[in-house]
């Protein structure tokens, strides 16, 4: 089966833009997890039968992923989307805040899944840092698989802020020229 993966990119990002931004993290985290179920489920007719949704949000991590999408049908098995969410949390210091989101972003790389997103929010100061510590993670991790996806998503604080980023693995193993690129998106 193949999945259009750039198309799929571009449709999380898309909603995601228009229908997460509450200030609230519980709220957030719903409206997530509607945007995760809602285009697993524009994949899932005629065409792709057998994707299968694990670890919805609402209902609590699956293998410590916070959602995962798991293709299978009578000629293959794979993870197509694995996906991580970590918001800021006031009542904490910045570092703590980081050492949080750095954790749920690890997980990422290690997981079979031809897209891996990460939504986080963290306010200005610290947003750039953080995804340049993914980077730099990204770089150093030397188990890449061709063509596989990272979609960033950084939201404000306050929700209203974003920044789209992907980075593209285009060999398999160890890549150092790792770069996310800004993506821009028309409603």
């Amino acid at each position: 089966m193949k999945f259009r993966l750039d198309e799929i990119a571009l449709q999380l990002l898309t909603r995601i833009s228009a229908e997460v931004n509450s200030p609230r993290d519980g709220e957030r985290t719903r409206q997530l997890s509607r945007v995760l179920e809602g285009v697993a489920a524009s994949l899932e007719d005629t065409e792709n039968p057998g994707l299968a949704l694990y670890g919805k949000f609402s209902n609590g991590e699956w293998m410590g992923i916070d959602f995962w999408w798991w293709f299978r049908n009578d000629n293959e098995e794979r993870g197509l989307l694995a996906a991580e969410s970590q918001w800021w949390n006031p009542r904490w210091d910045d570092k703590r805040n980081e050492a949080e989101i750095l954790e749920d972003f690890w997980k990422l790389p290690s997981l079979k899944s031809d897209v891996k997103l990460m939504v986080f929010s963290a306010p200005d100061n610290c947003g750039q840092s953080l995804i340049e510590k993914f980077r730099q993670y990204l770089s150093r991790f030397s188990q890449h698989t061709k063509n596989e996806r990272y979609l960033v998503v950084w939201l404000s604080s306050d929700g209203q802020h974003r920044s789209f980023l992907q980075s593209k693995i285009l060999d398999t193993g160890k890549v150092t020229a790792l770069a996310f690129d800004t993506l821009t998106l028309y409603r």
